[in-house]
C-alpha cells in the first residue's frame, strides 16, 4: 500500500524534487550574493523549499513514510522562518543554526528511508540523508569556514541532494508499480 501511494501521487512527488534541485541550484548559483544577503536568502530557500515539500507530504500524507516528510518539511518552514524575522540576531550564529539543521534533516531523511524500506528507492533516500548529516558535521565543526560563499554552497549542495532521492524515489515506486 505505502508503495502504491507515492506512485498514484508520483506527479507531485516528482514536482517537489524538481523544485529542491532548482532551489538547490539557484543557493549554489548565488553562493557569493548570499555573502552580502544571506541570512534573508537562506531564509526565503527554506521557508519555499519547505511549502514546496509540505505541499508534496500533505499529497502523501498517508504512506507510511508520511509523517517523517512531513516533519522535515516543518523543520524547514520553521528555520526559514526564523531567519527571516531576526536576520541581524542570527547573523553570528547561522554557520552552527545551519549546520543543526542539517543534522536533523539527515537525522529525518535516515528514519524516512529505514521506513520506506523496502520499497523501491529508499536508498536514494537514505543517500540523501547521509549526505545531510555530512554537510551538517562539517558546519557545526565549522571546518568549510564561516564564509558565506560557503554556507550557501552547501545549502545549495544538500537541496541537489534532496531533490535528486524525492525523484528517484517517486521514480523507482512508479516502476515498481507497471
Amino acid at each position: 500500500m505505502s508503495t502504491e501511494i507515492l506512485a498514484l501521487r508520483w506527479g507531485s512527488v516528482v514536482a517537489a524534487g524538481a523544485a529542491m534541485i532548482l532551489v538547490g541550484i539557484v543557493s549554489v548559483a548565488f553562493a557569493d550574493a548570499a555573502g552580502r544577503a544571506l541570512i534573508a536568502l537562506l531564509g526565503w530557500l527554506l521557508l519555499l523549499g519547505g511549502a514546496v515539500q509540505l505541499a508534496g507530504a500533505i499529497r502523501v500524507r498517508a504512506w507510511r513514510g508520511g509523517l517523517m516528510a512531513l516533519l522535515t518539511a516543518s523543520l524547514r518552514v520553521a528555520t526559514g522562518v526564523l531567519f527571516l524575522a531576526a536576520p541581524r540576531a542570527w547573523a553570528f550564529s547561522i554557520v552552527v543554526l545551519l549546520g543543526v539543521y542539517f543534522l536533523v534533516d539527515g537525522a529525518f531523511r535516515v528514519l524516512l528511508a529505514f521506513q520506506a524500506r523496502p520499497a523501491p528507492g529508499w536508498g536514494y533516500v537514505l543517500t540523501g540523508g547521509c549526505a545531510a548529516l555530512l554537510l551538517g558535521l562539517l558546519m557545526v565543526a565549522k571546518l568549510p569556514g564561516g564564509g558565506a560563499f560557503v554556507v550557501g554552497l552547501l545549502f545549495g549542495i544538500h537541496l541537489l541532494f534532496d531533490g535528486w532521492a524525492t525523484l528517484m524515489l517517486a521514480a523507482s515506486a512508479r516502476a515498481a508499480m507497471r
